[in-house]
């Protein structure tokens, strides 16, 4: 094989890696966009405490702690980001949502109480209170996210 068809050969795997790496193309629409960034950031906190909680990874006091602030940042940002009724290819937002903004908010203030609640001092206490954050996610995505 000669250099230009291993140098092809290379850019052609990039470019496959590349679209790999961005199955979940960024939003048309820039509010979208933020919605799903705050989305994200919220399950990014979680991952960390759902781990300790389960066992997968081991109880850090600092990593705990650190993970509930960004968590209670992220579902502050809930309603905000869902305020303009915007549409997206991308978005799993129903339009419930904007039917019946007072049942949103209060999904989103109960996420925020929920993330607030957690207690980061021991694995046992996480245990007891993380599962409200979980339930109150479930609760919202129940009723106002589309299942893909």
């Amino acid at each position: 094989m000669n250099k230009t068809a291993v140098g092809l050969l290379g850019l052609g795997l990039a470019g496959i890696i590349g679209l790999a790496a961005t199955a979940n193309p960024p939003a048309v629409h820039p509010d979208v966009e933020q919605r799903i960034l705050t989305m994200r950031a919220a399950k990014s906190a979680l991952e960390p405490l759902q781990a300790m909680m389960a066992g997968r990874m081991r109880f850090d006091r600092d990593t705990a702690r650190g993970a509930r602030a960004a968590l209670v940042d992220a579902t502050g940002d809930i309603p905000r980001h869902f305020r303009p009724e915007t549409y997206d290819p991308l978005s799993r937002a129903r339009a419930g949502i904007w039917r019946h903004p007072d049942l949103f908010d209060a999904h989103a203030r109960q996420a925020k109480r929920a993330a607030r609640g957690i207690r980061t001092g021991s694995l046992n206490r996480l245990r007891q209170t993380l599962p409200q954050m979980i339930n109150a996610c479930l609760a919202c995505h129940n009723r106002f996210r589309q299942m893909r």
